[in-house]
């Protein structure tokens, strides 16, 4: 039987307390959040998940910007539906108390976590919890960046950091010779392609510590 010492359990109370407000984050995130850029030209709407919903380009969008402009455009645009998203969430969470979890949670989720490993794992590697708890508290204290997958539709391209739109590239050739539905479906397809990633579990951990994040920046 592996022994559970008190910097682990103390580790994955952290853990367990990151868990529940992640939970509770996620019942509280609005389920549609609007923002434009500056000039208006724009609009994004991003749902609870932050997964890019909707996309609007004013049709004579050249009037205002030049093509090479459209891309940070669109990014100004999706950055501020998120910064609505944020502020709706800063309201809320400021009406709340943090969950605690006791000592005793704590250990009798690392004693099912050590029966699953030491029961599931014999035919290979075993799993050190020690270094496990280390691991997930180093997320929750920021220490760990997530990854930056991109996904391009054709002249798009979008990079996804935690969940949410980091960089919108479109090429402005393209962009000036076609029309805006087009653009905005190209933009769509590549902000919601399911890019390749590493760390399955730390996922849920990336996009709430993501969120914890911009809020300490917005309040």
């Amino acid at each position: 039987m592996t022994e559970i010492d008190d910097e682990a359990i103390a580790m994955m109370r952290s853990v367990l307390e990151l868990r529940a407000v992640t939970e509770m984050v996620q019942r509280r995130i609005p389920s549609r959040s609007v923002g434009t850029d500056p000039a208006r030209i724009v609009e994004a709407v991003v749902d609870a998940s932050g997964t890019l919903s909707e996309l609007t380009i004013r049709p004579r969008w050249q009037e205002q910007i030049r093509p090479t402009a459209l891309g940070k455009t669109v990014l100004a645009a999706i950055t501020a539906a998120y910064q609505d998203q944020l502020r709706t969430l800063a309201a809320l969470l400021g009406r709340f108390t943090p969950p605690t979890v006791t000592d005793d949670e704590a250990r009798a989720a690392l004693a099912a976590s050590v029966t699953d490993a030491e029961a599931g794992l014999d035919f290979g590697p075993h799993v050190n919890l020690n270094e496990a708890a280390e691991h997930y508290l180093r997320l929750a204290q920021g220490k760990t960046a997530a990854p930056e997958p991109t996904a391009s539709a054709g002249p798009v391209t979008v990079t996804v950091q935690s969940g949410r739109v980091v960089d919108v590239t479109i090429d402005p050739a393209w962009a000036a010779s076609v029309p805006v539905f087009s653009i905005c479906a190209a933009v769509k397809q590549a902000a919601t392609s399911p890019p390749t990633t590493t760390g399955e579990a730390d996922d849920l951990l990336f996009a709430v510590l993501s969120t914890m994040t911009q809020l300490k920046r917005e309040v």
